[in-house]
């Protein structure tokens, strides 16, 4: 039960880790695009 919990929370972790870098990339893109326009 623990273990299925902390697996729970890793992949949770990951998702937010994951989409927060996706989120960041997507805005240093979007600046580079504007600063090079």
């Amino acid at each position: 039960m623990i273990k299925r919990i902390c697996l729970c929370q890793t992949f949770f972790a990951f998702l937010v880790t994951s989409l927060a870098a996706f989120k960041l990339n997507q805005g240093v893109t979007t600046t580079k695009l504007l600063a090079s326009d």
